[in-house]
């Protein structure tokens, strides 16, 4: 008799990309203090200087700032050597808002990417990581024609956190990692893509932005502190 044999075949999920393991260094900076015409230099170099769109300006006075009037943003592609994907990241600014929504930053669309904004006055982080959106906010809304430091975090292992004035919140949230790099490019004042957050506009910031940063890798307590200072 004659016996045929089959082989079974094993299906195995392809193995989830290991995080980055970034020493903290400085993606994105923009100072204001030194933009020329529509142009934003990024002061960490490497390129991805921004470019005033909308009703966005900066002011010199009494210190540098990006002054927004809830139609304006300033922009910049998504490159390799600014991907946020598999990585841990800390994303922040000194806003003044005058009103209680809006975007600080943002960063890719709807399937890939982060958004830092504000949310009836509450500072929000979310993430979207293949479409799922994870968002962590905190409990008091930010008093609005003062100058407050918000910053967003995701760890490695995916947990959301928030800081205001340098200070960790007592709140964070399970979420994941940017799963690939997004094809939506980055924002402040604005999330000029397609929305990361729950919202349905570019959700425009309406006051002032001063000192916005990007950083791959964790941040310390105490460099945290040293960069609200």
């Amino acid at each position: 008799r004659l016996r045929k044999q089959y082989e079974v075949e094993r299906f195995e999920e392809p193995a989830w990309p290991k995080p980055k393991d970034d020493k903290l260094s400085m993606a994105l900076h923009y100072e204001f203090d030194s933009a020329v015409g529509k142009q934003v230099p990024n002061t960490v170099g490497g390129g991805h200087d921004g470019q005033l769109a909308g009703k966005a300006t900066v002011v010199q006075s009494p210190q540098p700032a990006l002054q927004l009037e809830g139609q304006g943003a300033v922009t910049t592609n998504t490159t390799a050597a600014l991907d946020p994907s598999m990585r841990a990241f800390t994303v922040g600014a000194w806003c003044s808002p005058q009103a209680s929504d809006g975007v600080v930053i943002a960063q890719g669309g709807e399937s890939q990417g982060y958004s830092l904004y504000l949310d009836e006055g509450r500072p929000t982080f979310a993430i979207r990581s293949g479409g799922d959106l994870h968002t962590v906010q905190a409990t008091d809304p930010l008093p609005t024609g003062e100058w407050t430091h918000v910053g967003g975090t995701v760890d490695t292992k995916g947990l959301l956190s928030l800081a205001i004035n340098g200070q960790p919140q007592p709140k964070t949230k399970r979420g994941q990692l940017i799963s690939s790099q997004p094809a939506d490019g980055l924002s402040v004042g604005a999330d000029t893509g397609s929305f990361v957050g729950n919202y349905k506009t570019p959700n425009y910031f309406h006051g002032s932005l001063r000192d916005v940063r990007v950083y791959w890798g964790l941040m310390t307590d105490e460099e945290l502190a040293n960069w609200v200072k």
